[in-house]
């Protein structure tokens, strides 16, 4: 259940990094993913809490605004992957999305620096289409920017293009541009709080060698149960060292997987079916919505 609990938590709206700020807004990068009609049935839910929900979508990009008081939240959706039982018989991953994501040339940015030209295309036309309504429902509210994924890099153009915005987060953020694309962020005083999970493979590229520079430090979220915790990292993790991280859990994955296959011969439930903890599966956003969500808790002294 998205929100599960969100009757008793307070949305600090606050510049300086808040938790209960951060799983408000995994949450609602992980809400992106579902179809209009489950998100207007859950805005429906929410409507007692005061909170109002909005789709917008233009071509292959989507993003929901969430709106409370003088508080809104525009979350992006990210790359859309087939759930497991269904990937039998659809493609795994969408195309349209995996072309804005491959489309890895550098152009010049109208502010500063260069920029993802996938990127900065989907967000433009995004905008034309939308932006004014969005603005003027975001009017005299404090505005946060997030998503996951290849939302998470649309809500870091968008963020830098508005200016204006409270806070940005991010969730499992590939790199979105150059030094100078990242410098413009500091230029603005934007606060960017780029959290990743585990060995996420995806905040690994595109790579540093491709003059990719990733916007914000970054914030580790580790651990798993009442140890999940926030680390502090010298240095972003390699494609290596998240490539390296799977080998080493294969063998026990290989051992609960031909366990799960022997307790259920005859009726192979996929749906139930084990997931190897290597760096794409660590990616996904309720990694990121739970995990914040017991850091939340740990933060106020309830335990995760």
């Amino acid at each position: 259940m998205f929100f599960s609990g969100i009757e008793d938590t307070q949305f600090e709206d606050v510049r300086q990094l808040s938790l209960v700020d951060a799983w408000i807004c995994a949450e609602a990068a992980a809400l992106t993913y579902k179809d209009d009609a489950f998100i207007v049935e859950l805005g429906v839910k929410l409507r007692p809490e005061l909170w109002q929900v909005r789709t917008f979508s233009e071509g292959p990009t989507s993003a929901i605004l969430i709106c409370r008081d003088g508080i809104a939240i525009l979350a992006f959706r990210g790359t859309r992957v087939v759930a497991f039982p269904d990937i039998l018989r659809k493609a795994p991953i969408d195309f349209q999305d995996l072309t804005t994501d491959f489309s890895i040339a550098l152009m010049k940015h109208p502010k500063r620096g260069l920029v993802h030209a996938g990127f900065f295309g989907a967000y433009t036309r995004f905008w034309a289409i939308h932006g004014k309504e969005i603005l003027d429902l975001t009017a005299h509210r404090s505005l946060f920017v997030t998503g996951h994924s290849l939302g998470a890099a649309i809500a870091t153009v968008a963020a830098r293009d508005l200016e204006l915005v409270r806070a940005l987060y991010t969730f499992g953020s590939p790199r979105v541009g150059d030094a100078e694309f990242q410098a413009g962020f500091i230029d603005i005083g934007l606060p960017v709080y780029r959290f990743v999970h585990e060995y996420d493979l995806v905040a690994t590229v595109p790579l540093e060698e491709m003059n990719y520079r990733h916007v914000g430090d970054m914030l580790h979220i580790k651990g798993e149960g009442k140890a999940v915790h926030l680390a502090t990292a010298d240095r972003q993790h390699t494609v290596f060292d998240s490539l390296t991280q799977g080998v080493t859990v294969a063998p026990t994955f290989l051992v609960e997987a031909a366990r799960f296959i022997v307790q259920h011969i005859g009726k192979l439930d996929l749906e139930n079916a084990p997931v190897p903890d290597v760096a794409l599966a660590q990616h996904a956003p309720w990694n990121y919505s739970t995990k914040l969500k017991a850091l939340k808790a740990g933060a106020r002294g309830n335990g995760p």
